[in-house]
């Protein structure tokens, strides 16, 4: 099945005019001498999973301060220590995935350090970019999913909302920075530019995103339509980071998505209920397979049409840059890519990154 997948993205020509093997980032993950096949970098990047939650087991189930008591006389202090806890329990989890991707990258494929595509030139732009798309983004799908069900304000997870809800809310982004950064390690540093460059760059786009909605698989309320938004959400990512030429704005954008999701509106993020307090916190109800039901937003339907228009977007703006490219002989925008002009797959690629 795999080599079907990975035949008809390597000859569709379509395809061919929006992601090309010769691009920086695929070019130099070449470089790594060892590169993982599709059963190896599955099979690893599952047992990372499971390997990275180790230290929040050797914690034990409580942190040295438990979380705070919920409801509506909580007080103010509930939202800021909910929020602490959530950093910690999304620290001691993710610094150790995140560093499990990278010592992979570059003990056991050998990949050089410029291919993990964190070029200090443009960082802080295409990380701005980043960060208002995935914001926008959220705003966007719970506007439609809004509009869609019934909604309703009710107490946060802590009891804590509005103004006495800014400290935690803010607190909480340090944890969500740590968490998509760990994630789009993985996901997009990793299994996107390796199976890319092994194989096709669409095969990297289409695996790297079935294994990352596969990893919210425990999730509460999973299911096909949740799978189906990830993995759409997860080509929207991908795209992204071979749009800038680096990860940057990834980094961003997941942290952004979650934090808005969960901490901005109050809402389940991919199926889990997040403590920190929230600015304002909805409660949607209706069908679950259109507004999302215990998966929150991202299960339903309206995540569907958000996420797959979001694509497509995405698509044609790649397809202009390789129009233009070919014109006027300069790359799209994104990270700083000047002198950068189109290798052959077999030439190095000193200027990848840095």
């Amino acid at each position: 099945m795999w080599r079907a997948v990975e035949a008809i993205a390597g000859r569709s020509r379509a395809m061919d005019r929006i992601l090309s093997a010769a691009d920086r980032l695929f070019v130099a993950a070449r470089r790594g001498r060892r590169l993982s096949n599709l059963l190896v970098a599955a099979a690893a990047a599952w047992g990372f999973l499971f390997l990275s939650r180790l230290p929040l087991l050797l914690a034990g189930r409580r942190l040295p301060w438990s979380l705070p008591p919920t409801g509506p006389d909580a007080g103010v202090g509930a939202a800021l220590r909910g929020a602490l806890w959530l950093d910690a329990r999304l620290w001691l989890v993710f610094i150790p995935l995140g560093a499990l991707a990278v010592a992979w990258m570059l003990a056991v494929e050998a990949r050089p350090v410029e291919s993990l595509a964190l070029p200090r030139r443009g960082a802080a732009r295409a990380a701005a970019v980043g960060g208002v798309i995935g914001v926008t983004a959220i705003l966007i799908l719970s506007g439609v999913t809004v509009v869609l069900g019934d909604v309703g304000i009710g107490p946060s997870r802590d009891g804590v909302t509005g103004v006495a809800a800014l400290g935690g809310v803010l607190v909480v982004t340090l944890g969500w920075a740590v968490q998509g950064t760990a994630e789009e390690l993985l996901s997009r540093g990793w299994l996107l530019l390796s199976l890319g460059a092994r194989y096709t760059p669409w095969f990297g786009v289409v695996v790297s995103s079935l294994l990352f909605s596969s990893f919210h698989a425990l999730n509460p309320g999973f299911g096909w339509l949740p799978a189906l938004n990830l993995f759409l959400i997860g080509v929207f990512f991908a795209l992204l980071v071979l749009r800038q030429g680096c990860l940057w704005g990834a980094f961003a954008m997941h942290a952004a998505w979650n934090w808005t999701l969960g901490n901005v509106l109050g809402l389940s993020v991919s199926g889990m209920g997040m403590p920190g307090g929230a600015l304002i916190d909805l409660d949607i109800d209706g069908p679950a397979w259109l507004v999302g039901g215990a998966f929150g937003p991202e299960g339903g339907l309206a995540a569907t049409a958000v996420a797959t228009s979001g694509v497509l977007g995405m698509v044609a703006l790649m397809r202009r840059r390789t129009v233009r490219g070919h014109i006027d002989g300069v790359a799209a925008d994104g990270v700083d890519r000047e002198g950068d002009r189109t290798r052959s797959p077999g030439e190095g690629s000193d200027d990848a990154g840095a």
